[in-house]
């Protein structure tokens, strides 16, 4: 019975640790309004229960890829970016496990959603040349995603739009590709060489407009809810994507609200304000994410948690996250917050 009790323990220790790889570190500017269903800081101020899908997805990172590499949680420290290797962690497993986050919620699978297998081509394209498409690709994609209109892409800045279009913009898609597929073997425990894990590592180093994980799931949705391009559609800007969010609306009855809720609220809070340049569509856009989440009665403002968070420790509370056994909520009512009432600040 101890022995049952001390591996518990330490399977429970690990996921911690892995978690701690799987997502992003709170500074100062982590909009603490948004709210992902994955992370246990929302859960633990608002006494949800423990995210079972997120757990599913650290355990398949546990075996799938620590277990498969032999690699010793044991040995890590608080944060693993000294002493652990660099091409397996972040930024790449921030990445992965949002991606398998998003397929954990919506019950579907890589080759479901008309991705190819997996064959290890780079896509040619570096981290520098990724940063100017990032803008005005997630712009377009949240403009067909909520009704305003379909638009070619525009060049961002200084850069003329023939070689954006002609030398910038043809590869991104194959980056969403290959991160998706990336993910897929991940799941499956067929990982690619470290060359693969290289190649993500000083790539994904370069986002710094948005979350990785945020920025690793509108990547995915790309890639599995757009059609095949040519070199014609290319260099005239066209980008094939369908939209997702009518998606996540249908599923809700089946699948629940996580993945819509998750979108909206990241949408509201950090890419529309980010990416959308004109403030009518901002508007318009936030509006329609507002009247979604009344309908569907779930909350895209959280309070603000950095404070609270503070106050009850981070560290110790992390351990009712990943021991949904020692989670009393019978006594607590979950925060019920309609979509427009935001809470102010402590």
């Amino acid at each position: 019975m101890e022995a049952t009790r001390t591996t518990a323990s330490h399977s429970e220790t690990d996921l911690q640790r892995i978690n701690e790889f799987c997502l992003p570190r709170q500074n100062n500017r982590t909009n603490t309004r948004t709210i992902r269903p994955e992370r246990c800081g929302y859960g633990i101020l608002t006494h949800i229960p423990p995210n079972e899908k997120w757990i599913r997805v650290l355990q398949q990172i546990q075996v799938n890829i620590f277990r498969e590499e032999g690699l010793s949680l044991g040995r890590l420290p608080d944060r693993p970016h000294d002493k652990y290797p660099d091409w397996i962690v972040d930024p790449n497993l921030q990445a992965i496990a949002a991606i398998l986050y998003d397929q954990e919620c919506s019950g579907q699978q890589i080759e479901e959603v008309g991705v190819t297998e997996f064959n290890g081509t780079f896509p040619q394209i570096n981290g520098v040349q990724m940063g100017p498409v990032i803008l005005p690709l997630f712009e377009h994609m949240l403009l067909v995603d909520y009704g305003i209109g379909v638009y070619q892409l525009q060049a961002p800045g200084p850069i003329p739009r023939w070689v954006f279009l002609r030398y910038l913009w043809p590869e991104f898609p194959s980056l969403c590709r290959y991160l998706t597929e990336f993910a897929g073997q991940c799941k499956q425990g067929r990982l690619p060489d470290r060359k693969g894990w290289e190649y993500l590592m000083w790539r994904l180093g370069i986002v710094h407009s948005c979350e990785l994980p945020d920025f690793a799931i509108m990547v995915y949705y790309y890639a599995t809810h757009s059609r095949q391009l040519n070199y014609e559609d290319y260099i005239k800007g066209i980008t094939g994507y369908t939209g997702v969010l009518q998606e996540l609306i249908a599923e809700v009855p089946t699948r629940g609200t996580d993945r819509l809720q998750r979108k909206l609220s990241v949408d509201v809070n950090e890419f529309i304000p980010i990416y959308v340049r004109d403030r009518g569509w901002r508007e318009s856009m936030i509006a329609k994410a507002e009247d979604i989440a009344a309908e569907y009665d779930i909350s895209i403002y959280a309070p603000n948690t950095n404070d609270r968070l503070r106050r009850k420790g981070w560290m110790e509370k992390l351990g009712d996250f990943f021991s949904p056994a020692d989670v009393d909520s019978s006594d607590k009512e979950p925060l019920n917050m309609s979509s427009k009432e935001k809470l102010k600040d402590d």
